[in-house]
């Protein structure tokens, strides 16, 4: 055979090998499309049962909007990001957990002067619309035997916190989204450790994502070798990169032998009691609680006690909480000065089962609203039916004024959310304030005496993902007190006009609004 056959054969061959190379990889690119294009149409067919699936289910129209915006324009990947964030099904679990514990424990609250008090013939429709929603849709009693002392300076919160830790004889048990290590935490921990070795029962619940990365791991560890029991709310488990994660604990309580209370919108962190020199003017509020409403705060912590902390059916069982809840839900018999007595009631919402009860409870009490309304608020990031209810009253007559930060916390986006709504709140006759710092606080006054102090922002997350309460009190020393600290307030800061903002600036704010409006229903 010559050469040149050779050198044909050998082309042939190479041509052969490489056409048969060829079709093989053809067929099985075509094959890996066909494949491809069958899991694309899979998960298009799964976007568009889900995106049915939002519009019917019970979540606003700002959620499911912002859902369905993610899942089609971001094929496959908002698909798994709404498997991984958007539900929760163990939600339901914990909801039946919560709801046989609450069966169980209601009986351990009086309801004797709810009944008469809502059978009252001089109560104004009002008042009794507030406190009859919170009864038939919580469960809640409302108690007459109540004193509320307004913490007005945060410099005292960290002196009257340690000064009930001492008074405690049987039990103490706190609740905080946030513990942070600093001043503040160290001193509550050394007299906790204190009380424990004088036999007090210590129970602490803190929340495991809002004290992740304070640096508190040590302290809680000394605390639960010293005998404290403590939980972590909704802990970290093979799940926290789920939507369980998005679900967190916003309360915030210190509960001393079922007869005093700190109550309010503090966290245990030295910000808030102002020893923090990265933020010099933070302001929040607090109250001390004394009286029969004092059980229904602590009946809320029993009950995310044993629902929520990650504790094992066994752990419950030996517990003297579950067995013996009479030990630590017994009212007790304060007296109180006429000017003192304060009608109060708690109501809390949770995304497992009530998600909806203080959302509906603020629209109603600001569409009832008769003379003002005015509210300290930290993020102002409101339903559509709350701005509607606000400036329909604002625009009946009603004094509606809110103070908000002029200074951000750690998250620099809150201002721009908030003076996204100026425009619409100016253009109803709101006046809108803006205080010469960071304030945490969170007041609604509704009319001549009805306050709402409480631990939940007027945003999407405190009204449908957290778990939250409110408590509400008809007191005029009370609203009085509230309204001195409104006015103080006012003085520091600067109220906001049409033209406070270059035109450059609202500009500015409409753009990071315009990509923010995307997902912030979502946070």
């Amino acid at each position: 055979m010559n050469k040149k056959k050779e050198i044909l054969i050998l082309i042939a061959g190479l041509f052969a090998i490489i056409a048969t190379v060829a079709f093989v990889v053809t067929v099985a690119i075509f094959r890996a499309w066909f494949y491809m294009t069958i899991v694309i149409a899979v998960f298009f067919i799964f976007q568009i049962l889900l995106a049915f699936y939002l519009l019917n289910s019970r979540r606003i129209v700002n959620v499911k909007m912002c859902w369905i915006f993610v899942i089609l324009s971001l094929p496959v990947f908002g698909f798994l990001l709404f498997v991984l964030f958007g539900i929760n099904p163990l939600l339901r679990f914990k909801r039946n957990d919560y709801l046989n514990y609450q069966a169980a424990f209601i009986k351990h609250e009086n309801f004797e002067f709810t009944k008469r008090f809502l059978k009252k013939s001089d109560l104004d429709e009002n008042t009794r619309h507030i406190f009859s929603f919170s009864v038939n849709s919580e469960q809640r009693p409302i108690y007459e035997n109540n004193a509320i002392e307004v913490i007005k300076n945060p410099k005292d919160l960290y002196e009257k916190s340690l000064a009930l830790i001492e008074q405690a004889k049987d039990f103490i048990h706190l609740q905080y989204y946030i513990i942070s290590d600093g001043v503040w935490l160290r001193s509550i921990a050394n007299a906790l450790i204190r009380k424990v070795r004088e036999g007090v029962k210590i129970r602490l619940i803190y929340d495991w994502l809002g004290a992740y990365n304070r640096g508190a791991n040590k302290i809680i560890n000394t605390l639960k070798k010293a005998g404290v029991f403590v939980g972590a709310f909704n802990p970290a488990t093979v799940t926290k990169y789920t939507s369980k994660t998005n679900f967190r604990c916003h309360r915030k309580c210190l509960i001393v032998d079922n007869k005093l209370a700190l109550y309010g919108g503090s966290n245990i962190a030295d910000e808030y009691i102002r020893y923090a020199k990265w933020f010099n003017n933070w302001y929040d509020s607090n109250v001390i609680i004394t009286g029969h409403i004092v059980n229904t705060l602590n009946l809320i912590f029993c009950l995310d006690w044993l629902s929520y902390c990650g504790f094992l059916k066994s752990q419950i069982e030996k517990d003297d909480l579950f067995h013996h809840p009479a030990n630590y839900l017994q009212l007790q018999e304060p007296v109180f000065s006429p000017e003192q007595k304060a009608i109060a009631q708690i109501i809390e919402s949770s995304p497992g089962y009530n998600e909806k009860t203080l959302h509906d409870l603020i629209v109603s009490m600001f569409a009832k609203a008769k003379s003002k309304i005015m509210i300290i608020t930290p993020y102002f990031v409101p339903t559509e039916s709350i701005l509607i209810a606000l400036r329909t009253a604002a625009l009946s007559g009603v004094d509606v004024q809110i103070i908000m930060p002029g200074m951000p916390d750690d998250k620099s986006y809150i201002l721009t959310m908030n003076r996204s709504h100026y425009e619409k709140l100016l253009d109803a006759n709101i006046k809108v304030y803006e205080y010469h710092g960071f304030i945490h606080s969170k007041i609604i006054l509704i009319d001549d005496d009805l306050t709402i102090t409480s631990t939940f922002n007027l945003d999407f997350r405190s009204f449908f993902i957290n778990y939250e309460s409110a408590l509400i009190v008809k007191n005029q020393k009370t609203h009085d007190d509230y309204q001195n600290i409104f006015e103080q307030l006012k003085i520091q800061s600067d109220q906001i006009s049409p033209n406070y903002f270059s035109n450059k600036q609202k500009k500015i704010i409409k753009w990071k609004m315009a990509f923010m409006n995307i997902y912030h229903p979502l946070l």
